[in-house]
């Protein structure tokens, strides 16, 4: 039986020459998904799911379990407020995009109770921008709470910095490979 994407804004882009990982199964006929910002994926086949982030942040969670595995890609921790923000593409937001992503992996098979998680991104990535504007921290603090306050433990995160990230995710075994950018710099160092 084909898999197929479980993203309902139709929107990610499937890449079959990504130099990241050998996946053996396909999800609409490809091995490597990009998750794009505002979207998410969650599966049980076999493939590769791929994002770059800057300080956007993105959720892996995986069930090892029942062998479902999913990523979502988030810009913001939550809409500013404006009606038309939540109208467009609520995924855009960490408050719809991991309670989507949480979904749809149960959707898919998964159960709460063996997740884990794994959370990349976060980056700062404009430095004159004061410490509480900060979009990158903020969209961590907000996938740490939610995790937290949804039971799902983080076994494993790259966080903060300043650059971008691209972050695949093997569902076959929940497996993350980061690749930094030239120019990171972790500030916690």
């Amino acid at each position: 039986m084909e898999c197929e994407q479980t993203n309902p804004y139709d929107g990610a882009l499937l890449n079959e020459d990504a130099e990241i990982s050998e996946p053996s199964a396909t999800v609409a006929g490809c091995d490597t998904v990009m998750i794009l910002p505002g979207h998410y994926c969650a599966t049980r086949c076999d493939v590769t799911l791929v994002t770059v982030l800057g300080s956007c942040v993105a959720v892996c969670l995986y069930d090892p379990v029942n062998g479902v595995a999913g990523m979502n890609h988030y810009l913001l921790p939550e809409p500013p407020g404006l009606p038309q923000a939540t109208s467009e593409i609520p995924t855009r937001y960490g408050t719809a995009a991991v309670a989507m992503l949480v979904g749809e992996m149960l959707a898919e098979g998964a159960e709460r109770q063996h997740m884990v998680a794994k959370v990349f991104g976060g980056a700062s990535v404009l430095r004159d921008i004061p410490d509480h504007q900060r979009v990158g921290p903020r969209n961590v603090a907000f996938a740490l709470g939610y995790l937290r306050n949804a039971g799902i433990p983080v076994v494993q995160y790259d966080v903060g910095g300043i650059g971008a990230r691209s972050v695949s995710l093997r569902t076959r075994d929940g497996r993350v490979a980061v690749r930094r950018s030239a120019q990171y710099v972790n500030l916690a160092a």
